[in-house]
């Protein structure tokens, strides 16, 4: 353990609630839990943010940066070339790292990163619904969805 991790350690968890909290790097944090809101739909983020990670590989693009970018969007076109960094900070589809991912499923994850909480799914158990829902045999082989998984 370096010295800093330890030092963080004995300060205590109210140091590390705050660093989470206003980490712009927190990719697994839903939007509202960093201004110390959340219900279950947080939580639902939160899932679709690990599966996003497991689908492609990669962490999603955190939902202070996504905010900030969307927030920042109205002034893109003041400056010659704003939109390009700010287009660099939104969620990028998951089809575009895992070719393989099935439409359907691909819908369901973007839904679940929503950063509008009444936009995503009610509750853990809704998502997990629309998860099973999909029709794998017609969407893409159930291989190929393992494999993407995997991969």
């Amino acid at each position: 353990m370096g010295s800093c991790f330890a030092g963080l350690l004995a300060a205590g968890p109210s140091i590390l609630a705050d660093l989470a909290k206003n980490s712009i790097t927190n990719t697994f944090a839903a939007p509202e839990t960093l201004k110390g809101v959340g219900d279950e739909r947080s939580d639902v983020y939160s899932l679709g943010a690990i599966l996003y990670l497991l689908l492609t590989g990669y962490a999603p693009t955190s939902a202070l940066l996504r905010q900030r970018c969307s927030a920042m969007s109205n002034f893109s076109y003041a400056e010659p070339g704003g939109s390009a960094l700010l287009e660099s900070i939104e969620l990028i589809p998951p089809h575009l790292l895992n070719g393989r991912l099935p439409t359907a499923l691909e819908n369901i994850v973007v839904c679940a990163l929503d950063l509008d909480p009444a936009a995503r799914y009610t509750s853990v158990f809704s998502f997990a619904e629309a998860l099973e829902a999909i029709d794998l045999k017609r969407d893409v082989d159930a291989s190929n969805i393992a494999h993407a998984i995997r991969k």
